[in-house]
């Protein structure tokens, strides 16, 4: 059987909401008007590429319902985590790792990556950008290498294999018809090869601008400013001016008899004058 017009067409649409996707722009009209003309080159009527916007939901609700329903569970899980707050018990130990810029890299990577396969990246980026990358830069990272360490590890890496949840994995299998554990597996690879060779090479790009956090910036896994340099005071030192504004307060007699003996001794008394 060869191409017909129905195939190019088809194959047209997928172009189309690729373009769209990329331009970011909203997909559901164009899906819509690919489905229907794609339906009407294919049975020849148009009442029938009405009816197959239709039918697709209908058959895609009945495919994907397992899928959609492990959707459901995972999102109810992570609010209900949200607010006993226990999302933010999980990540805030690994604070006390991040002792330099090279040790936040890979403490990032490794716990994005670890989050987003039982959450997916797109609620795990928000909470690991939120409570760890502060903590990261303040270490010696860039900005830069925080957000594509996070960008290659959660999207890149843990969406793209999904061997925990297997939703992605799952697409793919029913679409081509084979099992679903033979599609995992092979993305799961895959992911860790791409996935790793992209974090190296990311590593390597942002060695120059790692830094070296100060000595007095850690203290008890927690990082502080260090203090401005040229003016250091001990603990226990208080200014001149501050200890003369207390002695004053505290005999309000001397304060007010000691701008007329200042005023005295630069004019001079009257028997030096005369």
């Amino acid at each position: 059987m060869g191409l017909t017009a129905a195939h190019w067409v088809y194959l047209a649409g997928v172009l189309l909401i690729i373009g769209v996707t990329v331009a970011r722009k909203n997909v559901v009209v164009p899906a819509l008007l690919a489905t229907l003309v794609t339906a009407w080159v294919m049975t020849g009527s148009a009442v029938n590429g009405i009816q197959a916007i239709f039918n697709a939901s209908l058959t895609a609700a009945s495919e994907l319902f397992n899928i959609f329903l492990i959707i459901a569970l995972v999102t109810a899980l992570l609010g209900t985590l949200r607010a006993m707050k226990a999302d933010q018990r999980m990540v805030t130990p690994f604070q006390r790792v991040m002792r330099g810029g090279w040790s936040a890299y890979v403490v990032l990577a490794v716990v994005t990556y670890v989050v987003s396969l039982f959450f997916w990246p797109t609620p795990a980026v928000p909470l690991i950008g939120a409570i760890l990358v502060p903590a990261a830069i303040r270490a010696g990272l860039p900005a830069m290498g925080a957000a594509m360490a996070i960008a290659i590890a959660g999207q890149g890496m843990a969406l793209s294999s999904d061997y925990v949840i297997q939703v992605a994995p799952g697409l793919s299998a029913t679409a081509a018809g084979v099992p679903t554990s033979a599609v995992a597996d092979i993305a799961l690879v895959l992911s860790l090869v791409t996935g790793g060779v992209a974090l190296v090479i990311t590593g390597v790009m942002m060695r120059r601008h790692m830094r070296a956090p100060g000595e007095r910036t850690w203290r008890s896994g927690r990082a502080r400013p260090s203090r401005p340099r040229g003016r250091s005071r001990a603990p226990g030192a208080v200014s001149v001016r501050s200890s003369r504004r207390s002695w004053e307060s505290r005999s309000p007699a001397r304060a007010s008899r000691s701008p007329s003996r200042s005023r005295s001794s630069r004019t001079g008394s009257p028997s030096v004058r005369a």
